[in-house]
């Protein structure tokens, strides 16, 4: 079963990010069992240098794929999920096209939208937006991380 590590917020659907969505929707959309593991911002690194992960980021998956407990793939990075999901369940549907030159083209695209949505300013103005919407235990880490990276 694969574990999907996300941040809780005041929204209906909970999950505050499009970016934590688009790994729910791949999921789903692979019919692959999952269960979201909800935490605050606090709580990200903690619970990620628990189960030796390079790094701290969300989205997150841990997968056991045999359900024995054991996780055997740790991953973040929504680009980096989805092609992961693509590989170790070859009887789902396909996030992405078979051939390389169509996924050249998507990694591009990926790559200059990641690129465009770390800027100064739209950093500044999304994170005031988002802020409201986190619980409050995760505020005020997403609020000093965030003033730090400007």
């Amino acid at each position: 079963m694969i574990a999907l590590l996300d941040v809780l917020s005041t929204f209906h659907s909970k999950a505050w990010s499009s970016i934590m969505r688009r790994i729910h929707f791949a999921l789903n959309y692979n019919n692959l069992p999952y269960k979201t593991q909800w935490i605050e911002y606090p709580e990200i690194a903690p619970v990620l240098k628990a189960t030796r992960f390079p790094y701290y980021s969300v989205p997150a998956i841990l997968d056991n794929g045999d359900n024995m407990g054991e996780v055997k793939v740790a991953m973040a990075k929504s680009y980096d999920i989805a092609k992961y999901l693509d590989g170790a369940y070859p009887g789902t549907p396909r996030l992405f096209p078979d051939e390389s030159e169509g996924q050249i083209v998507i990694k591009e695209f990926v790559d200059g939208f990641v690129e465009i949505a770390r800027s100064p300013g739209l950093r500044l103005i999304s994170s005031k937006a988002v802020l409201a919407r986190l619980n409050p235990a995760s505020q005020v880490h997403f609020s000093r991380v965030r003033a730090r990276n400007l």
